[in-house]
């Protein structure tokens, strides 16, 4: 004996009724019957679907779901194009390159598939201002005239120590000069360090007598 014959049989006439079969005529019920066994229904139902197209079930969406599916089928179709050759891409748009709906989807892809130019700005060199100093500028600034005894005083001490700096200048140009002078003069000289030049006719005495001196 089946275990869940009792269970299923609780739950006979549990289920709400169907308000189409509800209102049939035990005829018609029959009638309904026969020709879902013979297949009748079945065929009808097929035939209808075809009448529908493949895009019948839209009709049967909600607004929100019509929307869905038009953008997944848009992203679909955007990933086929893309996934084309330039060959395949131009036979698709040729076919449906005037197809309301699919003709924004195929010049997006004819944009991204077309080469952007580079555009290359040439550098532009600015000419270069010529500094011209104002005239004011090239004057001569006038001496700063003392106007108080202190000043006078700073003035005076002043002018001294320029006067030594010049002084003690020309002094170390005129020592550098005589120095020059020195050199050059005993460029040439074939004397060495400590030695004396003695006339040719000088006797044998002098000569030895300074190489002694020397040693």
């Amino acid at each position: 004996m089946d275990p869940h014959r009792k269970r299923r049989a609780n739950r006979v006439g549990t289920a709400l009724p169907d308000p189409e079969l509800a209102q049939m005529t035990d005829a018609d019920l029959q009638a309904e019957y026969e020709r879902e066994l013979d297949g009748t229904a079945a065929l009808e139902r097929e035939r209808a679907a075809r009448e529908r197209g493949p895009w019948g079930y839209l009709a049967d969406l909600t607004d929100d779901a019509l929307l869905e599916e038009h953008r997944a089928a848009g992203a679909a179709y955007v990933a086929g194009l893309q996934a084309m050759t330039d060959r395949e891409f131009a036979v698709e748009r040729k076919r449906h390159g005037a197809t309301p709906g699919l003709l924004l989807l195929i010049a997006r892809e004819v944009e991204r598939r077309t080469p952007q130019p580079v555009v290359v700005v040439p550098p532009v060199f600015m000419p270069v201002p010529v500094f011209e100093p104002h005239p004011v500028m090239l004057e001569t600034p006038a001496p700063l005239v003392p106007t108080t005894e202190r000043e006078a005083r700073i003035a005076e001490q002043n002018a001294i120590g320029l006067r030594l700096i010049a002084e003690r200048t020309a002094e170390l140009a005129r020592q550098d000069e005589r120095d020059r002078a020195l050199a050059k003069a005993t460029e040439n000289d074939p004397m060495e360090p400590g030695s004396v030049i003695v006339a040719p006719n000088a006797t044998a005495e002098v000569r030895a007598a300074l190489n002694a001196k020397q040693q």
